[in-house]
């Protein structure tokens, strides 16, 4: 899905929920040094349980990890 992302960056609206899900987790995945993301509302549902667990599986691998969440509905 990021093939062709280019290095210094760009801004992106994804319109559609799956698509926008699925770059957030090839954002992730990919990120090397560190990861700041930001959340509204951050919920116990699939694409929630599915951005934590990738996050978690970035920092394993030493992705330095912040998160600005307004509200977590767990």
């Amino acid at each position: 899905m990021l093939s062709g992302y280019p290095e210094t960056g760009r801004a992106m609206v994804a319109n559609d929920p799956k698509l926008a899900l699925t770059l957030r987790l090839d954002l992730i995945d990919v990120a090397e040094h560190s990861i700041d993301i930001q959340y509204f509302i951050w919920q116990n549902d699939l694409s929630g349980i599915l951005v934590i667990d990738r996050l978690i599986e970035a920092a394993d691998r030493g992705v330095r990890i912040r998160a600005l969440v307004d509200d977590i509905q767990l």
